[in-house]
């Protein structure tokens, strides 16, 4: 069995770990790290992994300078799947690493979408589906009295979504609304409500669709 490990590793031995390897075409989503294979296993430290893809993302706008498009697909869905021992939903809920890291983690994901998935020519699935499969994995154990760490998390979650759906990027914009419809924090309708009235330029289509994302719900407690 071949052990990826991760312990120690610096910022170029993780950026080589996700995209420095052989990908196929870009075609529809794949969602495992098919190039770990059934046999692979990933050694880990989850709060140096936690720092690791900060300085990732806060460093992301090089990347395209080294990896091919594909690679970087490649790597970006399997960091989202969570059958990936060291994945960012792992990470986000992991009990072995601070809330205040957990923060830090969450707020570089829109430096993330900022300095790299806001071009254009970049618009992939796993921009588009960045958190819609994975952000309400775990979710709030309970609906009405979520514990203090889940409704830190949650609010996070919602503040860097609220800036990603600001960037000009409609892929990035597309990415927010389906992380917030997972989401579903209960300040979402009235962050709805000004994004629209932020862009008068759309047609009644686009309106509807946009509102039609959020169909009435239970909505977890967030307060804290």
């Amino acid at each position: 069995m071949k052990v990826y490990d991760l312990k120690g590793a610096s910022l170029t031995d993780f950026t080589a770990f996700l995209f420095d390897r052989p990908a196929p075409p870009l075609e529809p989503a794949v969602r495992t790290p098919r190039w770990l294979g059934e046999d692979g296993a990933i050694q880990f430290d989850p709060e140096l992994n936690a720092k690791l893809f900060i300085e990732l993302f806060s460093n992301s706008g090089s990347l395209r300078e080294y990896f091919t498009a594909e690679q970087l697909e490649q790597g970006f869905l399997a960091i989202q799947c969570a059958v990936f021992p060291a994945s960012l939903p792992e990470l986000i809920w992991s009990s072995d690493i601070s809330i205040s890291l957990k923060s830090d983690l969450i707020y570089s994901m829109y430096k993330l979408f900022k300095d790299f998935f806001s071009y254009d020519d970049l618009v992939t699935t796993s921009c588009t589906m960045f958190f819609s499969n994975w952000v309400t994995i775990h979710g709030c154990k309970s609906v009405s009295s979520p514990s203090l760490e889940e409704a830190i998390i949650h609010n996070q979650l919602f503040s860097t979504l609220s800036l990603i759906l600001s960037l000009e990027s409609e892929a990035c914009q597309g990415a927010a609304l389906l992380g917030l419809c997972e989401l579903r924090h209960p300040l979402t309708s009235e962050l709805i409500n000004l994004y629209l009235r932020a862009h008068p330029e759309f047609s009644e289509d686009e309106v509807e669709e946009v509102e039609c994302i959020f169909e009435p719900g239970p909505r977890p407690y967030y307060g804290i």
